[in-house]
């Protein structure tokens, strides 16, 4: 994980959680970047939804992104949502089940676009957590 760049994530923290929602911009292919602070489950779920769209070079061109539910103390994968492709713009939502309200979680956001040296397929967009 000490690969990934969290510069380019904006955050808004409110009471030490992740939310109301993230803001993510220019993430060039095969990039990912990470949550600034980790998080708890209110229950036994995590409603992840939001927005990516197309930034950089050629808008008109396939992308494909994930989102990524690691815990927090043992960087163990929870599990990964893949938007499928796209172009231009992309909304999503999804739900981790079956997670422990006392453990803490944070997100991986990857750009999961094929690097081509001659084309910049970055993207962009909104994150929120529920």
């Amino acid at each position: 994980m000490k690969h990934m760049t969290d510069f380019i994530i904006i955050v808004i923290a409110v009471l030490g959680f992740l939310f109301p929602s993230t803001l993510i911009s220019g993430l060039s292919e095969g990039a990912g970047t990470y949550s600034k602070y980790y998080f708890k489950a209110s229950g036994s779920d995590i409603k992840i939804s939001g927005t990516f769209k197309a930034t950089e070079g050629l808008r008109n061109k396939v992308r494909f992104a994930s989102v990524s539910l690691y815990v927090f103390e043992t960087d163990e994968l929870v599990g990964t949502f893949n938007t499928g492709r796209f172009s231009g713009q992309k909304s999503f939502s999804y739900v981790f089940n079956n997670l422990k309200s006392n453990v803490s979680y944070y997100v991986i956001i990857t750009n999961e676009t094929p690097n081509n040296y001659l084309m910049n397929r970055w993207i962009s967009g909104t994150v929120n957590l529920e």
